[in-house]
């Protein structure tokens, strides 16, 4: 069970949890989630993304995603902490990726660097930017808007182990 944080004046805050995000954000967690269990998953994967919308735009979101994926697949320069496909609980990493991808949306080039910075090694930086922002803008057309959040920082969160 995961533990409340303490914030200002002794109010509590419970971490997020999957339940508590937006419908795009839930997609895009499910989408990272499910193609990290491997190739097999494909089919699963790209079902999903044209049912998001329609055949066509689903097809190139799910084309815009992999590159974002094979970047930070490769080019990390720590291992990232997922969750398993159906947990309910989110972890920093996963919490950093969705800034990501928000951040993307939003246009702020300077916090797009920032998270890339966190994520991966400085020589994949532009490659990971440029694909953020692919993998955004192939969201917004399937009306896939990832909110702001309080506390963007770019940083990831500790690990909560369950």
């Amino acid at each position: 069970m995961a533990r409340p944080v303490l914030l200002a004046e002794g109010v509590r805050e419970m971490p997020l949890t999957a339940a508590d995000l937006d419908i795009a954000e839930q997609f895009v967690l499910w989408a990272l989630r499910t193609r990290l269990e491997g190739t097999s998953k494909l089919d699963q994967l790209d079902e999903g993304f044209r049912l998001a919308q329609d055949r066509a735009a689903g097809g190139a979101a799910l084309a815009a995603f992999e590159p974002w994926f094979a970047v930070l697949a490769t080019s990390c320069w720590r291992d990232l902490y997922l969750h398993r496909a159906r947990c309910p609980c989110l972890s920093g990493d996963e919490r950093t990726m969705l800034d990501l991808v928000a951040t993307a949306q939003s246009g702020d080039e300077a916090g797009l660097d920032r998270i890339a910075a966190a994520l991966v090694h400085p020589s994949a930086h532009e490659s990971l930017r440029a694909a953020s922002r692919r993998f955004a803008g192939a969201l917004s057309r399937l009306g896939l808007q990832l909110p702001p959040r309080p506390g963007r920082s770019g940083r990831p969160a500790s690990a909560r182990l369950h």
